[in-house]
């Protein structure tokens, strides 16, 4: 069942700086499209923060919490094939006390946010029990990856701090993009996923 328009927009977005010096953020959207204007800008060679954002009917449902995005990105999509198989899973923040529990409902998944180290005792909710499109999310998460590699692509150079990381989320996004394509087919075809 697909809607007109999307029942939410994951995205993230890239601080011009470092966020501790309260630089300004810009959606990666944004970025590629005008990426020489801000390439000067963003510090490749520090290594990239950013923060995920979620609107739903162009609400925020989301507060900024920086993070290096490589790796954030790369944890999400790492636990992406269990989630999409059925199976609760967490994935902490690199540098903040934050992370992401993401646990399949039927074909939805519920996204939460947490401080602390601990999905299942959480210090606090920052974002609980968001219910979203299983399938959607999952295919919204590989376009985020797909926009940050291309934005390291437009860069080009060699001397960027999360190069590492940038390597770990093409090996890793690999995956995760054919654990959607089959957990696509499998919905077109009517094969339920538990």
């Amino acid at each position: 069942m697909s809607s007109d328009k999307k029942a939410f927009e994951l995205n993230f977005n890239l601080y011009l700086g470092d966020p501790d010096d309260g630089v300004a953020s810009i959606s990666s959207v944004d970025v590629l499209e005008n990426f020489g204007s801000h390439q000067e800008t963003l510090p490749f060679a520090d290594g990239l923060y950013g923060h995920l954002t979620l609107q739903r009917a162009g609400k925020s449902q989301l507060e900024p919490i920086p993070d290096p995005i490589a790796r954030m990105l790369t944890s999400l999509a790492r636990v992406m094939p269990y989630v999409l198989e059925g199976e609760p899973e967490s994935a902490l923040m690199q540098e903040s006390e934050h992370g992401f529990l993401l646990e399949p409902n039927g074909e939805n998944v519920l996204f939460s946010v947490f401080s602390g180290n601990d999905a299942y005792d959480p210090e606090e909710y920052v974002l609980e029990a968001e219910s979203m499109p299983l399938i959607e999310f999952g295919d919204q998460l590989v376009q985020m990856c797909n926009r940050l590699l291309q934005i390291f692509e437009k860069n080009g150079s060699d001397d960027a701090r999360d190069t590492d990381s940038i390597e770990d989320l093409q090996r890793i996004l690999d995956v995760a993009r054919e654990a959607v394509k089959s957990a696509k087919l499998k919905n077109e075809h009517g094969i339920g996923h538990h």
